[in-house]
């Protein structure tokens, strides 16, 4: 009798282990992105741009940069690609000839567009720039490339790792 009551004992013990049901791990939920926030963020961030450019003002633009070895510009003037932060190719390199070509910029920013990606990590950036400026003899000029900016969400701060301005057939025209 004293092994049936244990027998019995363990087919209840057995029974109340098996259907206790475990509950499946909680996954936490995906992080919400505010993506209309992140736009705001970069829109400000673009104007600033504009700004530093206007002011000559090379420390903001370089703060705005990554200073990674692969960033790459195409600029407006050459065939050849603008490669990573240092060197004499590099994206600092063009940043500070171009600057020092200038005595007085006056640089716009209009139809700005946005996209950011869903995860609230990377964006491409588009833009037309008003440009008008004076070179270092007084002679004034007018530049107004179509921008394209690719920016990445590094460290907790928004860096732009590549940058395209391009003209349009006519405009390249004209400048010859």
């Amino acid at each position: 009798m004293r092994n049936l009551l244990l027998i019995v004992l363990a087919l209840m013990l057995i029974t109340a282990v098996s259907c206790h049901h475990q509950q499946p791990a909680q996954t936490p939920a995906p992080k919400q992105v505010d993506i209309q926030a992140i736009v705001d963020l970069l829109t400000q961030q673009q104007m600033a741009y504009a700004q530093a450019w206007s002011n000559k003002d090379f420390a903001a633009i370089s703060e705005m940069w990554s200073h990674d070895p692969d960033i790459t510009i195409w600029g407006p003037a050459v065939r050849d690609r603008v490669e990573g932060w240092e060197g004499p190719n590099g994206v600092k390199a063009w940043y500070e000839s171009a600057m020092a070509s200038m005595s007085k910029v006056d640089f716009k920013i209009n139809g700005l567009k946005i996209k950011v990606s869903p995860d609230g990590t990377a964006a491409v950036v588009t833009y037309y720039v008003d440009n008008d400026f004076v070179d270092n003899n007084g002679k004034p000029g007018k530049m107004n490339p179509r921008v394209t900016v690719v920016k990445v969400l590094q460290d907790g701060a928004w860096k732009q790792i590549h940058g395209d301005a391009s003209y349009s057939i006519e405009e390249v025209k004209a400048m010859k």
